[in-house]
């Protein structure tokens, strides 16, 4: 029955929650249930983890594991490739709607995966570090309180890219919405983009140069139906017209300059849910470009992307930095903190655990910190 299946995927919520109150890793457990439900005897899941914290991702794994084992036939879809190795015996491999891959995984490393993807090595996946000197201070904020975020400390300069580790669900998400001003805070101080205190709300946060592109790219960063044009235009309109009328031809340009930009191919009239999960990333992220932004605030922004885009994304980051921008990414993906950022701030149940510099930043580093067995001095970066 229905409380079988819930606690096959560990779904403790009352049963006549509605779904919209869930968190996203719980929804995306619900919806691994529902398929439970019909006892299949194919599954077929799809970046199944992209939003499950380690706990649930455990337990999908071991109900993975269970399936097999009964005789159910299941084909895992993920860009996770330690995932893929753990979980797989046999992996096929697509690049550009062809088969480049199809073969057992027996004696197939991380490394080995990448190369049959996209001909590459890993570690040309991201791009080399700047050697430029960070600028001026775009955010400085002490005693800062933001949700489930307490007494916060940190800074960030122009031409940084400032990482947010820890476990899923330790308050990056609420640091994130409190500097663009989405929810409540509180600070001891704040100074952002060279103004005292904090942005009021969403729209003073963007006046003041500051964008958030959230992690739920298809309830909260992009407008489905609509088309890719008008998603790219969206933040500009108020900018774009001309005597409270809108102006087409500009808009026209805006969209054709940023598509080009971005390597979005076809009709920009298409609606933005028929492009693939890494291309809407990207509509999500640039569409806030002709707003000239100076602190992008990033929140998971490769989950459930393709490595080929995670790569142009991880330029694009990089680009923004060299061009004085200040980069605050919140990452699930440990690697991403290790190889992009200057800086790593890891948060433990809301407060902060350690901030690492750069050379001390490494995967047991961020993920000691998170669960709270690291000996690293506490604090704010300088």
């Amino acid at each position: 029955g229905v409380s079988d299946v819930c606690d096959m995927v560990g779904l403790t919520e009352r049963l006549d929650m509605p779904v919209a109150d869930l968190a996203l890793g719980r929804r995306q457990m619900v919806e691994i249930a529902k398929a439970l439900f019909r006892k299949p005897r194919v599954l077929i899941l799809d970046e199944p983890t992209s939003s499950l914290s380690a706990h649930e991702a455990g337990i999908l794994a071991r109900l993975i594991e269970t399936l097999r084992d009964r005789g159910t036939a299941l084909l895992y879809i993920s860009h996770r490739l330690n995932e893929v190795q753990a979980l797989c015996s046999h992996v096929t491999v697509l690049k550009d709607g062809l088969v480049t891959a199809d073969q057992s995984l027996s004696g197939i490393d991380g490394e080995g995966l990448v190369r049959l993807m996209v001909g590459r090595e890993t570690g040309d996946l991201f791009p080399p570090r700047l050697a430029a000197a960070p600028g001026a201070m775009r955010i400085s904020v002490e005693g800062f309180s933001a949700g489930m975020v307490r007494d916060v400390g940190f800074s960030a300069r122009a031409g940084e890219i400032v990482g947010i580790g820890g476990l899923v669900g330790q308050g990056q998400e609420d640091l994130l919405l409190g500097l663009c001003g989405a929810i409540p805070t509180a600070a001891s101080r704040a100074e952002v983009s060279g103004k005292p205190g904090l942005p009021a709300d969403v729209g003073e946060a963007n006046a003041a140069g500051i964008v958030y592109v959230p992690a739920d790219r298809k309830h909260e960063g992009l407008v489905l139906p609509h088309s890719i044009a008008s998603n790219l235009i969206l933040p500009s309109l108020g900018r774009l017209a001309r005597k409270g009328l809108r102006d087409r031809p500009a808009e026209n340009g805006l969209v054709a300059d940023l598509a080009r930009r971005l390597t979005i191919k076809g009709d920009t009239a298409r609606p933005v849910q028929a492009l693939s999960g890494g291309n809407q990333q990207k509509v999500a992220l640039a569409k806030w470009l002709p707003l000239d932004p100076s602190v992008l605030l990033l929140n998971d922004p490769t989950r459930g992307v393709d490595i080929e885009t995670k790569r142009e994304i991880y330029l694009m980051l990089r680009a923004f930095a060299a061009e004085g921008r200040l980069v605050i990414l919140a990452s699930s993906d440990t690697p991403e903190l290790v190889h992009l950022c200057d800086r790593v701030v890891v948060l433990r149940e809301g407060r902060v655990a350690a901030v690492l510099s750069q050379d001390e930043i490494s995967e047991g580093a961020i993920v000691g910190a998170a669960m709270g067995i690291t000996t690293t001095t506490q604090g704010e970066a300088a």
